[in-house]
Order: structure tokens, then C-alpha cells, then sequence
């Protein structure tokens, strides 16, 4: 087998790409633009011989009595089985945060400050409308110039985004004023050191 690596492609020519070398030294080596989207990945596993495997098998559906039961066509009922539990949604979210966990280790070392979390806007707490996902072919003509249908709906999100972050400031400035101006009216209302008339004052002819 031939080693492995990944590494982030920093130059000008291709930002924001991580290439996969396999390959190494006296080797040619072959590199493939990865997208971080795990989901795109084979479903067969690979052999020890080095080819792909199956992804999946049939399984005949057994009566009680251990039997296969036929259909009214004469054929076997039958169910797919996956051969491995790639698939799996639950495999998805711990490769994902995973693949997290080593790209913000890498920043870290680099002291690059952005991290990334693989979690949705939702889930991590955060009220924000998430752009859509451009895509190879809309992201290159925005680039030439050409307005997409994908880059018109991605910029009314990112201005609604902005009017959104707006309105929470101004409602956390409002509530911040409303507390100051409460605390201000019962330290008022509350005085340790008000005045009382003395007895003898009061019962003076």
C-alpha cells in the first residue's frame, strides 16, 4: 500500500481546498480535491486483495419454519443487507465531528483564530439562517460575474442575517436600559438614611 496524506492547499490558485496525496517518495503520486462533506464516500469496503467488495447482499426472508417464502411469482422474498454500516446516519455524525476535532487542532497549531463545528446553526445554539450550498458550477459563474439563482438567495440571507444581528443588539440595549433604570428607581425608593422628626420636636408646644 502506498502512504496516504492530507494536507490544506494554501495557495492563491486553489483557496479553501484540501487535497488528498496518495503517493510518497520514488511513488507517482495521484491528488484529489476533497470536499468537506463526508457524506460522499463509498458504501463498499475495500478487500484485502485491493478491490472493492460488494455493498450489499441479498438475504432470503425465512417463514417459521426456516423456509423461504415464495412469492406469487414464483421468486423469493428477499431483503437487502448492507455489508457495511457506512450508511448508517449515527456513523455520519461521529465522522463529522471527528473530521471537526482534526481540522480545529490543525488551525490551532497554525494560530489561525476560525474553528469550525460541524454542527447545525440550531443545534449549536446560534439564531442565524444558513446560507445555501453554492455548489462547483453557481459558485464559478459568481465569480465570472454572473448573478445565479443560488447567489441571489445567498445574499437576501446574509442581509436578512444582518438585520437580524441588528435587532438583537438593539433589543439587548433596550433590556440592559430597562434593568439600569429599575435598579436606579428602587435605590430611590429604598433610602437607609431617611429623616425621621425627633419626639421631643414633635410634642414641643
Amino acid at each position: 500500500m502506498q502512504p496516504a496524506s492530507v494536507f490544506y492547499h494554501s495557495t492563491v490558485k486553489f483557496p479553501n481546498k484540501n487535497v488528498l496525496v496518495i503517493g510518497g517518495s520514488g511513488f507517482g503520486k495521484t491528488r484529489f480535491w476533497l470536499r468537506l462533506n463526508l457524506m460522499q464516500l463509498p458504501m463498499r469496503p475495500l478487500e484485502q486483495s485491493g478491490e472493492w467488495g460488494a455493498k450489499s447482499k441479498k438475504e432470503y426472508i425465512l417463514n417459521k419454519d426456516g423456509q423461504r417464502i415464495k412469492r406469487k411469482d414464483g421468486s423469493f422474498k428477499d431483503r437487502k443487507i448492507d455489508t457495511v454500516d457506512w450508511n448508517d446516519k449515527g456513523k455520519a455524525e461521529i465522522w463529522q465531528q471527528a473530521w471537526a476535532d482534526v481540522t480545529n487542532k490543525y488551525l490551532a497549531e497554525q494560530n489561525i483564530p476560525q474553528r469550525v463545528d460541524h454542527r447545525s446553526y440550531k443545534r449549536q445554539g446560534i439564531e442565524q439562517i444558513p446560507t445555501e450550498h453554492m455548489g462547483v458550477a453557481a459558485t464559478q459563474m459568481e465569480r465570472k460575474g454572473i448573478v445565479t439563482e443560488k447567489g441571489e438567495k445567498n445574499r437576501l440571507i446574509r442581509e436578512e442575517n444582518r438585520l437580524l444581528k441588528e435587532i438583537k443588539r438593539r433589543i439587548a440595549g433596550l433590556e440592559k436600559w430597562v434593568k439600569e433604570k429599575a435598579a436606579e428607581k428602587n435605590s430611590q425608593s429604598i433610602n437607609p438614611f431617611r429623616s425621621y422628626p425627633s419626639p421631643t420636636a414633635a410634642h414641643a408646644p
